[in-house]
């Protein structure tokens, strides 16, 4: 029995709780629906511990055989925030070698790359537009360079995806023109 004097004692309801006035809520339904697509976007990539079996001794092999798709792709898709697009971004130079953003070091993208090295090409990591992950995700993948192949032996860029920008520090993705800054990494230029 409830005791507390001059108090009700709590209402529960079939809902987990929630009243009639908060399931009608806009607002929650919309957070509801929200929070469903994403379990469900996240199951794809989820272990299914019923189908171990007594084929994997442990969850190492289950990762080893596993086939989920890309590394970068299954990043994208289990992240708990808007899906955001990453890429190592250099510079092409005239001499068509590869050089980081601020002109530090230059890259042969012909020759094999050391470990400094490719820990410092590593570190030119920015984030796309939102644009490119919201409307254009497929796209973008798709029109990206990919790293030199004697790079790709680097643990450091293995998957790494690649923006070129010219000497001036511009690019053109998915036809529209995007720009380096050193303060505020990759903008689009204001059309004008």
């Amino acid at each position: 029995m409830y005791t507390t004097e001059g108090q009700s004692p709590p209402k529960t309801t079939k809902h987990g709780g929630k009243n009639n006035d908060q399931l009608r809520n806009p607002l929650y339904q919309a957070y509801k629906r929200t929070i469903s697509k994403k379990e469900e976007k996240a199951s794809a990539y989820c272990i299914n511990s019923h189908n171990l079996g007594s084929k994997y001794k442990n969850l190492l092999s289950y990762f080893l055989d596993d086939d989920v798709g890309s590394t970068k792709e299954a990043e994208a898709s289990v992240r708990d925030t808007e899906e955001t697009i990453e890429v190592i971004v250099l510079k092409q130079t005239a001499d068509w070698m590869y050089s980081l953003m601020n002109g530090t070091a230059e890259f042969d993208p012909t020759l094999p790359i050391g470990e400094q090295e490719a820990k410092l090409i590593a570190g030119e990591r920015l984030r796309l537009p939102q644009f490119y992950s919201k409307y254009h995700f497929a796209d973008t993948l798709k029109a990206l360079d990919i790293m030199p192949e004697k790079w790709r032996e680097s643990a450091w860029l293995s998957g790494e995806m690649l923006l070129l920008t010219d000497e001036n520090a511009d690019a053109v993705l998915c036809g529209r023109k995007l720009h380096y800054d050193r303060k505020y990494g990759l903008t689009e230029p204001e059309k004008g």
